[in-house]
C-alpha cells in the first residue's frame, strides 16, 4: 500500500505525481522538483550516515543514498535512475556523498 498520494506534501511543495519504487520507498515530484520518500522502517534500515531526519531524499543528488542501499530491490529502470545520479555525484562532488546535504535535513 502506498505511503504517499497525489496533493502529499513533500520539502519541495505539494505532490503532483507518485510512484511507488518498493514497498517502503516512493517518489514523489512537484511542478518544480522532488525526491525519494522512505518509510519509517526503510529509514532505519540505511546506514547511521545516510539517515535523513524525515525520510526524504533529495532527487538531484540524496536519492543516489536510498536508491543505492536498496538496489536490489528496484526494477532495471531505477538501477538505471541511481547510475545517474551516483555518476552526477561523483562528477559534482568527487564521490564526496557528504556534500549532498541538502537545508532541509
Amino acid at each position: 500500500m502506498p505511503m504517499l498520494k497525489e496533493g502529499t506534501y513533500t520539502p519541495w511543495g505539494r505532490a503532483d505525481a507518485i510512484e511507488v519504487l518498493a514497498p517502503g520507498i516512493e517518489f514523489a515530484g512537484t511542478p518544480s522538483h522532488g525526491g525519494v520518500k522512505l518509510s519509517d522502517e526503510r529509514l532505519a534500515a540505511m546506514p547511521a550516515d545516510q539517515r535523513t531526519r524525515d525520510g526524504w531524499y533529495e532527487e538531484d543528488c540524496e536519492a543516489a543514498f536510498p536508491l543505492h542501499h536498496f538496489r536490489n530491490e528496484l526494477s532495471a529502470r531505477e538501477i538505471e535512475r541511481n547510475g545517474r545520479w551516483m555518476a552526477g555525484i561523483q562528477r559534482m562532488y568527487g564521490g564526496d556523498f557528504s556534500k549532498c546535504r541538502m537545508p532541509h535535513h
